[in-house]
């Protein structure tokens, strides 16, 4: 929620979300400083404020006072045994904006864990700092990303810790200039999967995330249902491709990402027009996969495997949920090495599109 609420602002370019806050308001927050030195800060609700979370209601003997002052303006109270006071506002936010800069000055220790923002400090006019974060983001997400390609684990696995999803991974790996795994591309291997195929097709396909988009943009999901009749895909599918839709939200300006891969940096500017086209394919896109997949949550075995809780640890508790939804049924994946592994540990029979074309 934070991540993207962070993204909704910064995406706001044309101000169209925070309101101006002249003054002490209802649904602002405000700073002060008294003359003694003393700093206090509110954030203004109608009722039912939180005290502990610096809330206060307009009848706050602090927050009363300063009610319809802009910043400079002060006013005096008298503290009691301490005396009066004369307290100055120093700053005035919106709660929206407010809400905004508390992520960006927190999110890394709230959620050390996470992934997607950070906050460092640069000098003027100096954005080595930056450069050198996301050359460091980079060498790692090289180093796990040599996971799949150099040692073979499951593409979908390894996408959690590169990318955050299969689809942004393929396209990361395309941009290293080398291929997905799909097959070992022997006649046997061919034969086998053409067998598995007309032994299962009436009990329909099930896809992972990754064949169901590359199915999806190939314009081929008519041609798999045509062969199995039924297609299905797991809801956390669907819940991936929401992220991704998130990602790509269009704004008014120019956006401009950042990474380092295989030694270099690259970029890839995106202004409006480009952001608000890339979403209209997206959606067309998962359109065509709603149609044609029917949508189904996932049941977990009621008892895991040791490899199996292993799995659900270090990549998340979907990863497997392709394996899990098919079940008896056909599996299509583009990954040879899910394939296998899906295979061995729960018996599931797949393919990859290839054989179902041919």
């Amino acid at each position: 929620v934070a991540m993207i609420y962070f993204g909704l602002v910064v995406g706001d370019s044309g101000d169209r979300l925070i309101p101006p806050t002249p003054a002490v308001a209802v649904d602002t927050w405000f700073a002060l400083t008294a003359d003694n030195g003393d700093k206090a800060e509110f954030l203004i609700v109608a009722s039912g404020a939180r005290v502990s979370d610096n809330e206060a209601t307009p009848d706050h003997p602090l927050a009363a006072p300063a009610l319809g002052k802009a910043v400079g303006d002060t006013f005096e109270i008298d503290m009691g045994l301490t005396g009066v006071r004369t307290w100055t506002v120093k700053e005035i936010k919106h709660k929206y904006l407010h809400a905004f800069h508390d992520i960006c000055q927190n999110f890394e220790t709230r959620f050390p864990n996470a992934r997607g923002l950070w906050r460092i400090t640069v000098p003027e006019d100096d954005i080595t700092p930056a450069l050198d974060m996301v050359k460091r983001l980079g060498e790692a997400d090289d180093r796990k990303a040599d996971l799949y390609l150099e040692q073979g684990l499951p593409f979908a696995m390894v996408a959690v810790h590169v990318s955050g999803g299969s689809i942004p991974f393929a396209e990361y790996v395309r941009n290293r200039d080398r291929d997905i795994a799909t097959a070992v591309g022997l006649e046997h291997e061919r034969a086998v999967a053409l067998e598995a195929i007309e032994e299962k097709r009436d009990g329909g396909l099930v896809l992972d995330t990754y064949a169901t988009w590359t199915a999806a943009t190939m314009g081929a999901l008519d041609v798999l249902s045509k062969v199995f009749g039924t297609l299905t895909i797991a809801q956390s599918t669907m819940d991936e491709l929401r992220r991704l839709r998130d990602r790509i939200t269009p704004h008014n300006g120019e956006s401009l990402s950042l990474g380092w891969s295989d030694g270099k940096f690259n970029g890839q500017r995106l202004d409006a027009d480009q952001a608000a086209e890339r979403l209209d394919i997206f959606d067309e896109t998962v359109r065509a996969i709603e149609k044609a997949c029917m949508i189904a949550p996932v049941d977990a075995p009621d008892t895991l495997t040791p490899i199996e809780e292993t799995i659900a640890k270090g990549f998340g508790p979907h990863v497997l949920d392709p394996a899990y939804l098919a079940g008896d049924r056909l599996l299509l994946s583009e990954d040879r090495y899910y394939r296998d592994a899906v295979a061995q540990m729960q018996g599931v029979t797949s393919t990859w599109l290839q054989p179902i074309l041919m």
